[in-house]
């Protein structure tokens, strides 16, 4: 069981998102061939590469808080290391706060979309399972988040024991 849990902490988001890409390429191709050599489509294939892609932004937010490839400007070269080290702090906890209240708020609109029923236009996915992905992406990348932490506090303890 540890095995496994430490092959989706450290590989999870990249599986599903392979996986994800891998069923778009599929997808993309079947539709090419039947538009060019049979000149006939299926009109459900794009909405649901729409949505693949959709799942592969939102997964991939928790794989580069992983892998510490978020998006942020980096002055820490030209500022003093503890100021640099605070700075990141306060970056971090803010982007934890918004992650927590967007996906508080994606709760909401999935119970929304649950309780309408609304599905999609082409391919009768429902739309709860759309939006979902944006409050997953968002819990996990709050998990990320918090992982890191827990990992800075025990290597800070750590450090400190070895010191003394």
């Amino acid at each position: 069981m540890k095995k496994i849990l430490r092959w989706l902490d450290q590989h999870g988001e990249a599986a599903v998102i392979g996986i994800l890409v891998a069923g778009m390429s599929i997808l993309m191709g079947i539709q090419v061939v039947l538009r060019y050599c049979f000149h006939n489509s299926l009109s459900w294939v794009e909405e649901v590469i729409v949505y693949f892609h959709v799942w592969c932004g939102f997964i991939g937010l928790s794989y580069c808080v992983r892998h510490n490839s978020d998006m942020r400007i980096d002055i820490s070269g030209i500022i003093p290391k503890p100021v640099a080290k605070a700075l990141r702090w306060i970056s971090d906890i803010i982007l934890m706060a918004f992650y927590l209240y967007m996906g508080l708020t994606g709760i909401t609109v999935v119970q929304n979309l649950m309780a309408s029923g609304q599905k999609s236009p082409a391919s009768h996915i429902p739309m709860f399972v759309v939006y979902g992905s944006f409050m997953v992406g968002c819990f996990l990348a709050l998990f990320r988040f918090a992982q890191k932490v827990v990992l800075l506090v025990l290597d800070h303890k750590k450090r400190k024991e070895n010191a003394e």
